[in-house]
């Protein structure tokens, strides 16, 4: 059995790593585990049979693979805040999302009042302060019809709240992403890593996600994330123009 290189997390020395074989299976190099709990949860090990413990990330380097799911709620949640360095947000849609928690003071703006309603914002501002703290960030570029609409004006009002606390969020214009040939879904990029794309209903209610980590669709709107930061304008410049 001949085995080949598919990748590794540690450079040229050392592991984990991935191999190939010339049969048709993978050969995986990590720490054997020795920890009697982890061991008590095996089953069915045979006498000739090895464990090792393989970082997560490891499994990109498989041949063929693509691992997709769809979530929905406080798992939908879970992905999307659980990034340890980037999380980034295409945002489609300005005729209004429906988030049962911004009802209340999107009825107040439209109704001459602040943006920030008291505590309605509070969690998330807070959240982007210590992410931001530690060095990890999260940027978000919204596609926008000019003339704005109603809601769009209501998200600019709240931009001038979250950017400070240290969310980087960009403008483009509707016309300029058509030509930049950007998808037109709603999608996050999380960690460079994994795709999350939005599903949502009719009226514009989240119904949930769905997560790719097959390297090539990763590429791919990691592409197109850099191109939308590209050609979007920051928010403050946005706002002066």
């Amino acid at each position: 059995m001949r085995l080949r290189l598919l990748g590794t997390e540690s450079g040229h020395t050392g592991c984990p790593a991935l191999y190939a074989t010339d049969r048709g299976t993978y050969v995986v190099q990590g720490k054997l585990v020795k920890d009697p709990e982890a061991i008590a949860d095996l089953v069915d090990v045979r006498d000739d049979e090895f464990y090792v413990e393989i970082p997560q990330g490891l499994l990109r380097f498989a041949a063929g693979r693509r691992v997709s799911s769809f979530i929905a709620g406080p798992a939908l949640a879970s992905v999307v805040l659980g990034y340890e360095h980037t999380a980034f947000r295409l945002e489609q849609r300005d005729d209004q999302y429906h988030e049962p928690e911004e009802d209340e003071p999107y009825r107040r703006f439209l109704n001459g009042e602040s943006a920030r309603v008291t505590g309605w914002n509070d969690e998330w501002e807070q959240m982007l302060q210590s992410r931001s703290a530690d060095g990890q960030r999260m940027t978000r570029v919204r596609v926008v019809g000019e003339p704005h609409s109603d809601y769009t004006r209501f998200l600019l009002a709240l931009a001038a709240v979250n950017v400070p606390a240290g969310e980087d969020i960009r403008y483009l214009a509707r016309d300029r992403a058509r030509k930049l040939d950007l998808p037109h879904y709603d999608f996050w990029v999380i960690d460079s890593l994994r795709v999350v794309i939005l599903r949502f209903a009719e009226d514009n209610t989240l119904v949930g996600a769905q997560v790719d980590e097959d390297p090539a669709i990763v590429v791919r709107h990691c592409y197109y994330r850099d191109v939308a930061c590209h050609y979007a304008a920051p928010f403050t410049q946005y706002v002066r123009c």
